[in-house]
């Protein structure tokens, strides 16, 4: 049932004047506090607030993106545990890698063929085993080995460190070497026979290009979810802003 907005209370707990200010409020904020300091509870309520009030208009949802599985599941539990499970179903709590794996498990089809992974592809965990797949992918390359044929452990670090932080498309020019060594990179790891070679910074890449090639899949994404919670903002990574920014910057 719905609550009037002026009508609406806190479920289950008092929340401090500036906290409930936030909760109640119709624009963009970000939480500043200390461990212990209840900001879990804070987007509980906030997730209550929108829900209840329908301030998150049937049947759209709110979107939290977490870093680690058990913050996922314990802002869902919260939630849940305040508004019920019917409303619950409309607060969707995962992490950011599993939020673009899913992503990509479902529409890489729609991806560019230059930059659509096999399908099964394989999620590179450890970044020894990485770094062990362009350095493979440096032997097929004229400019990947020196003259006795051995690849530079500091070309694949560079690699490594470098091809993630690009967004995609990626360009490269005849006269940079460096740029033509990382777009073989980029092409042999994803046509490695064994399944594309990817890991998580990689997968975030392909999520925001999807994304940022695909005007119907933004349209989509922004009529499925009308709020967007980040939890430890503060934590966000280069790559994971440029991501948020890409599927949800400029929509309100």
């Amino acid at each position: 049932m719905r609550t009037a907005i002026a009508d609406w209370k806190p479920v289950d707990k008092e929340l401090e004047p500036n906290a409930l200010r936030v909760v109640r409020s119709t624009s963009n904020h970000l939480v500043v506090a200390g461990p212990g300091a209840g900001k879990t509870e804070l987007l509980a309520q906030r997730a209550c607030f929108l829900l209840e009030t329908n301030s998150c208009r049937v049947p759209r949802r709110i979107l939290a993106l977490c870093f680690k599985r058990d913050a996922a599941r314990a802002l869902r539990e919260r939630v849940v545990l305040r508004c019920g499970p019917e409303a619950g179903r409309r607060f969707v709590s995962k992490t950011y890698d599993s939020f673009v794996k899913g992503m990509i498990d479902r529409l890489s089809s729609a991806l560019p063929e230059e930059y659509r992974p096999s399908k099964p592809y394989r999620l590179v965990l450890s970044d020894a085993d990485l770094r062990k797949e362009i350095d493979r992918a440096l032997r097929t390359h004229a400019q990947g080995t020196d003259r006795r044929g051995f690849v530079s452990t500091n070309t694949v670090k560079q690699i490594f460190y470098t091809l993630p932080k690009k967004p995609f498309p990626l360009e490269a020019s005849p006269t940079d070497a460096g740029s033509v060594l990382l777009l073989h990179v980029w092409a042999q790891l994803l046509a490695a026979k064994e399944g594309s070679a990817l890991n998580f910074r990689l997968l975030t890449r392909l999520a925001e290009y999807l994304f940022a090639t695909s005007t119907a899949l933004r349209r989509a994404l922004h009529a499925t979810y009308s709020h967007v919670f980040l939890d430890e903002f503060q934590d966000t990574t280069g790559i994971q802003y440029d991501l948020v920014r890409g599927l949800f910057g400029g929509s309100q």
